[in-house]
C-alpha cells in the first residue's frame, strides 16, 4: 500500500500540507498502538519514535473523524458582541468600586482610633496609574501612610487580574503594599473580613500555591 502525505495542524489554524511524517505526541493511549498498527492505519517513522505516518487508504477516514473534530471544537467558542463586552466592563467596574468602598471601611473600622483616620484614603479615581487604591496605615503609631491597597475580588475559586503596573509597584513597595482579595459573594456579610497579602510580589511569585498565566503579550518589533 501507499503512504500519504501527512496534515500539519497548528493551534491557530489547521493547514493541509505535503509532509513526511504526521506527528502525533505523546499518543492518546499507547495500548492502542499495537491495535492501529494491525489495521495498518500508519507506521511508525524510522527515524523518529514519535512521528506517525498516516496510510494512504485511511486518510479520508482520519480527516473526517480527527481533523473535522478540531474542526468543530475550534468553533464552539462563544462570541461576545461589542455591547456585551461593554456590558461586562461596566460590570466589572461596579463590582470593583463597591468591593474598594468595601475595603475603605474596612481599613477605617480597623484603625477607627487612628489620630489620622480621616487621611485613609481612596485614590483609584484620582490617581489610576497608582498601582494601587488605597492608602492607609499599618497601626496607630504610624502618622505617614505606610500601607497601600489593591483590592481584587472574586467568586468561588481566588482568581484576579494584576496588571503590570500592579506588580511592578508591589515589588517597589515590599512589605508596604498589600493585596486585599475581596469574595464577592461575602463582603456584605457581617464581619466578613477580606484575604490579605502582605508583600504580595515574593508570597505570589516566588510560591508554588499560585498559578501565574500570561493573558496578554506586548510585541515590539526591532
Amino acid at each position: 500500500m501507499g503512504w500519504m502525505a501527512s496534515i500539519n495542524l497548528s493551534i491557530s489554524r489547521i493547514e493541509f500540507e505535503i509532509r513526511t511524517a504526521w506527528k502525533l505526541s505523546p499518543y492518546p493511549n499507547p495500548a492502542q498502538i499495537p491495535v492501529a498498527r494491525a489495521y495498518t492505519f500508519f507506521k511508525i517513522a524510522e527515524n523518529n519514535s514519535n512521528h506517525l505516518i498516516i496510510g494512504q487508504q485511511f486518510y479520508e477516514l482520519f480527516e473526517r473523524l480527527v481533523v473535522n473534530n478540531l474542526n468543530v471544537k475550534k468553533k464552539t467558542k462563544r462570541p461576545i458582541t461589542i455591547k456585551k463586552l461593554k456590558e461586562g466592563l461596566k460590570e466589572q467596574e461596579r463590582v470593583g468600586k463597591e468591593t474598594e468602598l468595601f475595603a475603605l471601611e474596612y481599613e477605617k473600622n480597623r484603625l477607627k482610633e487612628h489620630p489620622f483616620r480621616s487621611k485613609i484614603k481612596r485614590i483609584a479615581e484620582e490617581f489610576t496609574n497608582a498601582g494601587y487604591d488605597i492608602e492607609s496605615f499599618t497601626g496607630l503609631n504610624t502618622i505617614v501612610p505606610n500601607r497601600f491597597i489593591e483590592v481584587k475580588s472574586y467568586t468561588d475559586q481566588v482568581s484576579f487580574y494584576w496588571s503590570r503596573n500592579e506588580v511592578d509597584t508591589a515589588k517597589e513597595l515590599g512589605e508596604e503594599y498589600f493585596l486585599y482579595l475581596v469574595d464577592r459573594s461575602k463582603y456584605l456579610l457581617k464581619d466578613y473580613k477580606p484575604m490579605i497579602l502582605k508583600d504580595p510580589y515574593d508570597r505570589i511569585f516566588e510560591s508554588e500555591l499560585w498559578k501565574t498565566e500570561t493573558e496578554n503579550w506586548k510585541i515590539t518589533l526591532d
